[in-house]
């Protein structure tokens, strides 16, 4: 089982020199300044059935998820992508040398989930032109690739010139002083927000914050929740729901990342968990929010929350400890809270 990383840019080690060995190296390519490197799990033989299962449906879940990435850091991410590995999967007759400059690129494209670098939010511009990303695209379709049909390609092509070529065009994953008075999120290629701009933000207040993209809808700022919904339809499915809900074996593992707060004046517990995760995640949360998230108030009122969730069907469960004074909350956990649990 290998797992691969990409490397921030960094000095690589001089080749040895004379007839010295060559040692190991785990960097199996670089593209500019971009190392990627192949990291192996030799214990892997050494898990038990169940263990390596578990390893499998995560890996499972990671691919399934993985399109989000370059959809939140771009609305044209994932056609991008499709355009580049379409060459790729179907580069019969395109010219060596501009197959290389796209290869090497789609890497890049790959290690950063899209064309903005995720260390400096910096756009990456290919080494290929339009004219030579057009004619590979149209040897890609002869050869079979699912790219429409000439007319609808050529639209395509034209509708990515900017997000691929031009610099000017979404220059960062995150822009926050651009030029011109263009607004931050307008200016900004994350995907996030959509017809927003900061001015329509002024006294919005999230309900699902780092859960939602904001869009304007007939006027209104509405928030598009990423989740799957609930079988019953009570809970509506929301955006990535065909990704979020790929079913896992029953006996899969059920996590639950969770807060608490053990304070015997409930109201004490929340303001504090409000206070600590509002300068964690520098995010304004709302009561509303926070109810949701966090064990709140007594070992009884703690036990309680936890317990709806075994209930559920969550078989694990981590805790943060969302107080100042961690070791009066984790002795207070440990020995209040969890011996009613376990």
């Amino acid at each position: 089982m290998g797992l691969a990383f990409v490397l921030p840019p960094g000095p690589v080690a001089a080749a040895p020199a004379g007839d010295q060995p060559a040692q190991q190296t785990s960097l199996v390519a670089r593209v500019r300044d971009t190392g990627f490197i192949q990291l192996t799990a030799d214990s892997f033989g050494d898990l038990t059935q169940d263990q390596k299962m578990d390893a499998y449906w995560l890996y499972r879940a990671s691919v399934a998820v993985d399109p989000i990435a370059y959809d939140q850091n771009s609305v044209y991410g994932l056609r991008e992508k499709h355009l580049l590995e379409s060459i790729l999967n179907h580069s019969n007759g395109v010219d060596p040398a501009v197959l290389k400059k796209i290869t090497e690129y789609t890497m890049l494209f790959w290690g950063n989930h899209g064309n903005h670098n995720t260390a400096t939010s910096v756009k990456i511009l290919p080494d290929f032109t339009a004219a030579e990303l057009r004619a590979a695209a149209e040897q890609a379709s002869k050869n079979g690739a699912v790219l429409g049909s000439a007319t609808g390609l050529a639209r395509e092509l034209r509708e990515l010139d900017k997000p691929f070529f031009d610099p000017a065009f979404e220059p960062m994953l995150i822009m926050k002083n651009p030029k011109n008075g263009q607004d931050p999120l307008e200016a900004s290629s994350n995907n996030f927000y959509s017809g927003v701009t900061l001015k329509d933000l002024t006294g919005f207040t999230e309900h699902y914050a780092l859960n939602s993209r904001l869009i304007m809808q007939d006027g209104k700022l509405v928030e598009e929740v990423y989740r799957t919904g609930t079988p019953d339809g009570t809970v509506p499915p929301g955006r990535y729901a065909r990704e979020l809900g790929r079913e896992l074996p029953a006996n899969f593992e059920v996590c639950n990342y969770y807060n608490i707060n053990v304070n015997d004046d409930r109201e004490a517990a929340l303001a504090e968990s409000k206070r600590f995760l509002d300068d964690y995640y520098t995010v304004n949360y709302t009561r509303e929010y926070l109810e949701r998230w966090c064990a709140l108030g007594s070992p009884a009122e703690c036990i309680a929350n936890l317990q709806s969730f075994i209930d559920a069907g969550v078989t694990t469960i981590t805790l943060r400890l969302t107080g100042y004074d961690q070791k009066k909350q984790f002795k207070r956990v440990t020995e209040e809270v969890l011996p009613s649990l376990l």
